[in-house]
């Protein structure tokens, strides 16, 4: 039987029995084996742990390149700086915005842990748990431990740290401009 026998013989059921079946089928759980349109269109899409993940891993990614461009701009505003108060200023501004877009992905990062947690420990069946039990399971050139850090916690750390070390040596006057 197909997909769409299924939903013709579900339509054939009396409303109060589809309503049970449609309760039954979504209450605690993140699955949904069968619903017919009438019933998705009036409750709407059914927002599982895995379309989250896939959300929060785009936006975590999206959040990352920007951050990236942001930081590299940064620094080539200070490299082309014509005095050395626009210097200071660049570094200054470009450190405190680098350090506010760092809290989002940090924030992100952390959800995404969460996320991947619930379904590592709770859905064993969900690709992303496979693959990881498969992942940990051989031995890889980094290790056995997840990498999925660096760009959400790491790279944003070192980035801030950097920027933040080239404004106070900055305004300390341990780094000078050099004019052209």
């Amino acid at each position: 039987m197909d997909a769409t026998e299924l939903e013709k013989l579900f339509l054939t059921l009396p409303e109060e029995e589809r309503q049970k079946f449609y309760e039954m089928q979504t209450n605690g759980s993140d699955k949904h084996v069968l619903q017919s349109a009438v019933y998705r269109d009036k409750t709407g899409p059914v927002w599982d742990m895995s379309q989250e993940r896939a959300f929060i891993e785009t936006l975590l990614g999206q959040r990352f390149n920007f951050f990236v461009v942001f930081f590299s701009l940064v620094l080539g505003g200070a490299l082309n700086a014509r005095t050395q108060f626009h210097f200071e200023l660049i570094l200054t501004l470009g450190t405190l915005i680098c350090w506010l877009m760092a809290r989002t992905l940090f924030r992100s990062q952390y959800k995404l842990d969460l996320i991947l947690d619930d379904l590592f420990l709770h859905d064993a069946s969900h690709p992303a748990s496979i693959i990881n039990k498969r992942a940990n399971s051989r031995k890889v050139i980094l290790g056995r431990k997840s990498m999925r850090r660096v760009i959400g916690y790491w790279i944003p750390c070192i980035c801030c740290l950097a920027l933040f070390i080239a404004t106070g040596a900055a305004w300390l006057n341990f780094l000078r401009f050099a004019p052209k």
